[in-house]
């Protein structure tokens, strides 16, 4: 139906509208851009595995990940890596900041990788509180 589709902060769409890109896109030329570390909106129906779901699809996929983390320090980057990393179903990244360090020592006792872990194990979950 389409020649080219472009999709823009793809980790907000739900399964429907997946679908219905699928619909559209009768020959696979599909560009998908976003962050599944950023995906807050499950109230819409987003959920974190939308990625792996799309790659299924989507079988000649070629993903280019931005591992650089412009605006936060090293230790906040580092910090979110631990976190997310336990989500087993959150694409693997390596990120990085090559902005200063920050303070070493960063408290957030409401966030443990055990309530990361059980936040993210359901489908669709892609939110921490």
């Amino acid at each position: 139906m389409f020649k080219h589709i472009f999709i823009d902060e793809f980790q907000d769409n739900n399964f429907a509208q997946l679908e219905f890109v699928k619909l559209l896109s009768q020959n696979g030329n599909v560009t998908a851009v976003g962050d599944d570390d950023q995906c807050i909106y499950r109230f819409q129906g987003a959920y974190l595995t939308i990625f792996k779901d799309f790659f299924s699809f989507f079988d000649n996929t070629k993903v280019i990940t931005l591992n650089q983390n412009y605006r936060s320090t090293q230790n906040i980057v580092k910090v979110a890596s631990q976190l997310f990393n336990e989500v087993s179903e959150r694409q693997a990244k390596d990120l990085y900041s090559q902005n200063e360090r920050g303070e070493k020592r960063l408290n957030y006792p409401s966030f443990t990788t055990e309530r990361t872990r059980n936040l993210s194990n359901t489908k669709p979950n892609c939110y921490l509180r």
